[in-house]
């Protein structure tokens, strides 16, 4: 019986196990990742509050100077509404620039993802995500978000790997190193 449960510890032990580049790494549960998208979804919603909040602000105070000094008037409205859009543009620029680029920070691991000891390697090298690989694995993520049942076909494979994550060469992992 001990024989029996020395075997099956062995196997959880080993079972989310991968070897890349000569040294293995611990694959990151399907929970801690879901876990972590919401964390980057909830960060990334609070910094386009933010920046909401700030462009409202500033946009606001303009025109209440110019107001006062006479230039912001019905000949210059159009003007202004231009003004506020194209700053209205560049907050969404900003707002999904965090959701694209998030895996490429720092060790391969986003704000999200950090307190939950995960990180985003190359699935051929072990090296840390690139701005370019998270770029392309978020992309394409989103896209196959409108085909969830296909995702998670992928996620239940070997390597835990989306289907984004196989086009990006990318793979998550704990951070079980201290890094």
């Amino acid at each position: 019986m001990d024989v029996l449960n020395e075997e099956r510890k062995k196997y959880r032990a080993n079972k989310d196990l991968i070897e890349i580049g000569g040294k293995r790494y611990k694959l990151a549960s399907l929970w801690r990742r879901w876990l972590g998208n919401w964390l980057d979804f909830f960060l990334s919603m609070a910094i386009a509050g933010g920046i909401w909040v700030m462009t409202r602000l500033a946009i606001t105070n303009i025109l209440f100077v110019l107001a006062g000094n006479g230039v912001y008037d019905a000949n210059n409205a159009i003007k202004w509404l231009v003004i506020k859009w194209l700053v209205f543009l560049l907050m969404l620029l900003a707002m999904a620039a965090y959701p694209l680029f998030c895996d490429g920070l720092r060790g391969g691991a986003s704000l999200g993802k950090r307190p939950l000891k995960m990180r985003v390697i190359d699935s051929k090298t072990g090296e840390p995500c690139t701005y370019r690989q998270s770029f392309i694995r978020n992309f394409f993520g989103i896209i196959f978000n409108f085909i969830p049942f296909l995702d998670l076909v992928f996620m239940l494979g070997e390597k835990k790997q989306r289907l984004a994550e196989k086009v990006a060469h990318t793979v998550v992992v704990r951070r079980d190193d201290g890094k």
